[in-house]
C-alpha cells in the first residue's frame, strides 16, 4: 500500500517524488483526498514527510492555516523547500519537532497524518528511512494520546494505519476519549486482503458508516473511486 506513485503530475502544487527522499505512496495520497471536513481553520500534520498532504489540504482548503510538523532533519528541508514552491500567498508552516515535543499554540480543528507504522526492529542501516516508516520512532499509544490533547471540541483526527492495527487504535481511542467517525477499509484489488484502514475520530460520540474502497483492478488499472477520490488532486484523473 504504501508503494511508490508512478509520476503523476498534482493539478497545483509539484513535488518531484521520483528523486526526494520522503517518497510520495498511495498511503499519503489516500488520507489527504479521503479527508473533507467543513472549513477547518487550523490544520496540523504530523509527520509531514515531503509535504504532501499539507499541500492538498492546502488546495482543499485555501483559508486554512496549516501547521506541519517533521522531526526528520531530511524530511524538513525537504518539505520546506515544497512548501516554498507552492503557487499561494497562504502557504503550510513547517516545525522541525517531534510530537511529544511540540507546543501547539492552539487546538486544532483537524489533526491528519500519515504516521510511521511498521514494527520491524531491525534498522535498515538507512535512518531516514526508518523515521519515516518504523513505529518506533512514534508509538501508536503516544500518537493518539498526545493528538487527542490538542483537537478542539468539534474538530476531526484522521490518519491511515494497518488495518491489523484496529483493535489497538479503538482500544487507545477509546482511552483518549475519542469516538470513531468514519473509517474507510481499503483494498489492493478485489483478490488481496486489506493492508489499510482510514480512521477519522473526534470528540463526540457520532454514527459510524463504514466504508470500503478497493485501488485496482485486476488488470492493474485504477478504479474507478479510486480516481473518483483522487481526481481534484491528478492532471491524470
Amino acid at each position: 500500500m504504501s508503494k511508490i506513485l508512478p509520476p503523476f503530475k498534482f493539478k497545483k502544487f509539484s513535488i518531484t517524488h521520483e528523486k526526494c527522499a520522503m517518497k510520495v505512496g498511495v498511503d499519503g495520497v489516500l488520507i489527504g483526498a479521503w479527508t473533507n471536513i467543513k472549513n477547518p481553520k487550523n490544520i496540523l500534520d504530523i509527520g509531514t514527510g515531503s509535504g504532501l498532504i499539507s499541500l492538498m489540504l492546502q488546495q482543499k482548503y485555501p483559508n486554512a492555516s496549516i501547521v506541519a510538523i517533521e522531526p526528520n532533519v531530511l524530511a524538513f528541508k525537504e518539505a520546506q523547500e515544497n512548501f516554498r514552491s507552492y503557487q499561494s500567498t497562504n502557504k503550510p508552516k513547517i516545525i522541525l519537532t517531534k510530537l511529544k515535543d511540540f507546543k501547539a499554540s492552539t487546538l486544532f480543528d483537524l489533526i491528519i497524518s500519515n504516521p510511521p507504522f511498521f514494527e520491524e526492529l531491525v534498522p535498515s542501516g538507512d535512518l531516514n528511512r526508518d523515521q519515516a516508516r518504523q513505529a518506533v520512532f512514534l508509538p501508536l499509544e503516544e500518537f493518539i494520546e498526545v493528538s487527542a490533547n490538542m483537537l478542539s471540541k468539534n474538530g476531526y483526527f484522521n490518519f491511515i494505519y494497518p488495518t491489523h492495527q484496529t483493535k489497538k487504535i479503538l482500544k487507545f481511542a477509546k482511552e483518549a476519549n475519542l469516538y470513531l467517525a468514519k473509517t474507510t477499509v481499503v483494498f489492493p484489488n478485489k483478490q488481496k486482503s486489506s493492508k489499510r484502514t482510514l480512521f477519522s475520530f473526534t470528540k463526540s460520540d457520532q454514527v459510524l458508516y463504514p466504508k470500503k474502497l478497493v485501488i485496482k483492478n485486476s488488470n492493474g488499472s485504477f478504479t474507478q473511486e479510486y480516481k473518483d477520490l483522487t481526481k481534484d488532486f491528478y492532471i491524470n484523473f
